[in-house]
């Protein structure tokens, strides 16, 4: 899909009739980021829920906002729960009621997404795509 659309250069559109899936896709890979950065803090169980969350939002998707944004994501970031509140709303929502069971699920999709996020950027940085507007 994005080669077809680099080679029908529509790749950063994202207006009028064709809204880019290349432009799409790179955002999902700025989300991956997110997670291949909270994940791990969420593994070692050490900081709050709010400092974890900033931490990985200053790493992978801060350096894509402008100031106002993270300034409001900031902000926004005093209203996550505790990290007991975390994994009890986690746990309430899953069919896994061992806490240390989810923290193997989580290591487990992390260590599987790791791969796939890492394909994807070396593709889209030989393609010179990593920076589509």
């Amino acid at each position: 899909m994005v080669l077809w659309e680099v080679d029908r250069k529509v790749q950063a559109q994202n207006a009028g009739k064709y809204v880019s899936g290349a432009r799409s896709l790179l955002r999902l890979m700025w989300f991956m980021d997110f997670l291949s950065v909270l994940i791990p803090h969420l593994l070692e169980d050490t900081k709050e829920l709010q400092e974890m969350a900033s931490d990985a939002y200053d790493k992978a998707l801060g350096p894509h906002h402008p100031w106002l944004v993270r300034s409001g994501i900031h902000a926004a970031m005093y209203f996550c729960p505790s990290k007991a509140t975390f994994w009890k709303n986690l746990l309430a929502e899953s069919t896994v009621t061992d806490p240390a069971r989810i923290k193997v699920i989580l290591g487990s999709f992390l260590e599987q997404m790791e791969p796939v996020r890492k394909h994807m950027w070396d593709f889209y940085r030989a393609n010179k795509l990593d920076d589509l507007p």
